[in-house]
């Protein structure tokens, strides 16, 4: 009969000092990789940018290169 009691568990209603202070800190952590990934994304996108703007330019002077050469090659052909 004594070991059947002692197979169940109960909850006790007691919070350690220990575990408040885990949890505060795990919560500090999470808030603090959550802020560092936030700003490394901002700078990630702003690199993107930064990029998709230069190779717009680059698109440009290669389309009028290209236009060139067509008119280069137009008049040796005639």
């Amino acid at each position: 009969m004594e070991r059947d009691n002692d197979a169940h568990w109960s909850i006790d209603k007691r919070v350690n000092l220990s575990h408040i202070i885990a949890t505060g800190t795990m919560l500090v952590s999470l808030f603090v990789w959550g802020n560092k990934m936030d700003n490394r994304v901002t700078a990630l996108e702003v690199h993107n940018q930064n990029n998709t703007q230069s190779m717009q330019i680059l698109d440009n002077r290669l389309n009028r290169i290209e236009n060139k050469l067509d008119r280069l090659i137009e008049k040796s052909i005639k």
